[in-house]
């Protein structure tokens, strides 16, 4: 990178067991958009356990080119690799630094930022850059009531967490080449930090992300056993379960299944709602689905 040349964007992305996420697919989707016309490069930012077509999958969906953390006996946990790539953004010098408002996204984005000591935005829906070329997000805030619009403030990079489901990806698009960087960070201490993820759900079940179908249940169910019955349907049909915000603080379902502005933003092939009354912060959670279907026996609803 030339002292003339656009300064990057970079993606933080989790690639494990040989799988892109597809909340990743969808930041450098938002990535790439920003990038354009200013022709700033996109890069992702990987472990060094990503595969060859881990990579590809990377480059295919609007990355430039590809940063590999590599770390002695290969692999780091969490914290480590934060540091890792506070060290690679101190080398490099990138404008703006994305990640996915996932459990893991949201830990190494803040911890690269406390490292860099810059501010990040959280849970963003909409990013613009300004003629300034600072970069500003739109969230929600108060439950949902309201839409906010934050910017970053000097020094760089401007750091942003980016809602899942609130991105499209870039269509695929035909492989081409790519530069891929490795960086060997130099040994530091990382505050003996651990990430403890607790299991919100049985293993291989479909999640809200990265489902075709979703069955959602709100209110009109009447129960925790309920949504039990819709959950095993939905296991049954490979769909994934969702449920309102209502049913959530009804205690009927757990968090990581409640749809909506305040919860996960959806885009599912076919969305199914049983029991859910239409809050408006749950129909812009789901409005953008294929098709949706509402089965309920309150005709105000």
């Amino acid at each position: 990178m030339t002292a003339d040349s656009p300064a990057e964007l970079w993606v933080l992305c989790d690639v494990r067991d040989k799988r892109v996420p597809q909340t990743c697919l969808e930041v450098l989707g938002a990535a790439a958009r920003l990038a354009r016309g200013s022709g700033a490069p996109v890069a992702a930012v990987v472990a060094d356990t990503a595969a060859p077509e881990d990579i590809a999958r990377l480059v295919a969906g609007g990355a430039d080119k590809v940063y590999r953390m590599v770390f002695a006996g290969g692999g780091a946990d969490d914290a480590a690799f934060a540091a890792a790539v506070a060290g690679a953004a101190r080398c490099f010098l990138p404008h703006i630094i994305l990640a996915p408002s996932t459990v893991r996204g949201r830990f190494m984005a803040a911890q690269t930022a406390a490292h860099l000591d810059v501010g990040l935005m959280a849970d963003c829906t909409a990013l613009t850059i300004g003629d300034d070329g600072v970069l500003a997000g739109t969230r929600s805030a108060f439950s949902g009531t309201m839409t906010i619009t934050v910017s970053c403030t000097p020094p760089r990079p401007h750091m942003a967490t980016l809602r899942p489901g609130a991105f499209e990806p870039l269509p695929p698009s035909h492989f081409h080449s790519a530069e891929t960087i490795d960086f060997t960070p130099q040994p530091a201490a990382c505050g003996g930090l651990e990430l403890l993820a607790a299991e919100l759900m049985p293993p291989g079940r479909k999640t809200l992300h990265d489902a075709d179908i979703i069955l959602s249940g709100g209110m009109g169910l009447g129960s925790k056993e309920e949504f039990a019955k819709l959950a095993r349907l939905a296991e049954m049909t490979g769909a994934a379960p969702g449920a309102s915000r209502a049913a959530v603080n009804a205690g009927f379902a757990p968090y990581c299944h409640q749809v909506g502005m305040t919860g996960t933003i959806v885009r599912p092939r076919l969305y199914v709602a049983f029991g859910i009354s239409g809050a408006p912060q749950h129909l812009a959670g789901m409005a953008s689905s294929g098709r949706i279907i509402a089965v309920n026996i309150d005709k105000k609803a």
